[in-house]
This record gives C-alpha cells, structure tokens and sequence, in this order.
C-alpha cells in the first residue's frame, strides 16, 4: 500500500501490520491508538471502527573508511600519522583527520563525496577507486590512499653528490646518463666484433 493509503478491513479479525524493508533505512516505530507495538503485530477492529497508524523508519548514514598506506623504500621516514586526509562533499562539511594504518571510519551525509591529502614533499600519492564517488544512504566503503617516498631533489647523497644538480661542465645529469649509457653499448659492440674476428 501507499503512504497515507485508506483500506476497508473485516471487523473482528486481526491483521498484521508490517512493511518491507528498504536498503538504508531503519525501522524505528509504529505509533497510534490501538496499532501494534511491532512490525508483525496483529491489529483488530470491530464494527464501525477505525485505526491510523504511522511506521516511522530513519535513514543510515553512510560510512567511508579511508586507510593509509605509506611505502618507505628509498630515503623516507614519514609514518600513516605525518599525512593529513580530508573529505569533501557536497551536503557535508569538510572533515580532516591524521592518516591510520588500520583505517580511520567516519559517518558522511549521502551524495558525491572526494577524499584527497595534504601534499608532503617527497611522497608521491594515488588514490583507489572508491576515494571518490557518490555514496548512497547505508553504504558503506572503503577509500585507501598510498604514498611512496622519492628521491627529493637537492639531497645529498651517499657519495656526497647532490641529487638533481648541474655538474661543473654544464652538461645535464641526464645527458651524462645517456653518454654513459651509449659509451656501454659502444664498448659492448667492440669486445663482440673482436670476438666474430678471433672466431673467423
């Protein structure tokens, strides 16, 4: 039946007043005179009576669990804590948080929604899919977003050169990269035309 539906029952005989459930909504409570206290319950009526009852339900709020991942496997030290996750959405206010290894849940209103992070320098970050979208009434999700740590431009490293600068010649690092890499590749051809030589 329809909200506010009028139905003609028989008197004296009990019939039960339920609903079927929808997705995202709780049952909260069925009020009036002579209604049943719960879902199932009998109600019964006799002549020339009549019963209005009203079902109450409430919506779920969404849920997003956002987990951080950090990938330390050059120079970093940054742990889930140093990063800073937001939330933003249309119809919720901003919500910001430290990142946790084991997830962080908080309650959204429904509707689009993005998780993004405060930029540290030397991590680079991605984002799964669920870290934007549209979420409905009930839902629940989860957003996980990874950074991994770089070679920042400007440290020193082991040998006590600095990564990213000109070297006094003022030929680019990645230049010399290149020469060396085809300076291996001539002396590679060499050593194989020598050995086609002795073979023949």
């Amino acid at each position: 039946m329809n909200h506010g539906q009028t139905l003609e029952v028989d008197a004296n005989t009990p019939y039960a007043l339920d609903e079927a459930g929808l997705f995202g909504y709780d049952f909260v409570s069925i009020t009036g005179e002579g209604c049943p206290e719960v879902l199932g319950g009998a109600a019964v009526l006799n002549e020339g009576e009549s019963l209005t009852c009203t079902i109450t339900n409430d919506d779920i709020a969404p849920k997003l669990t956002v987990i951080k991942r950090v990938v330390n496997n050059s120079t970093g030290t940054k742990a889930a804590g140093d990063f800073t996750i937001f939330v933003t959405g249309d119809i919720l206010p901003d919500l910001s948080f430290p990142g946790d290894e084991n997830g962080t849940t908080v309650t959204i209103d429904a509707g689009p929604y993005a998780v993004g992070e405060v930029l540290v320098a030397g991590y680079t970050v991605s984002y799964s899919a669920d870290c934007i979208g549209v979420i409905g009434v009930g839902e629940e999700k989860t957003c996980t977003v990874t950074n991994n740590d770089q070679d920042v431009l400007g440290e020193d490293t082991e040998d006590g050169e600095v990564l990213g600068a000109t070297p006094q010649t003022g030929i680019s690092l990645i230049n010399l990269l290149f020469a060396a890499l085809a300076f291996e590749v001539g002396l590679y051809l060499r050593r194989r035309t020598k050995l086609l030589k002795l073979i023949n």
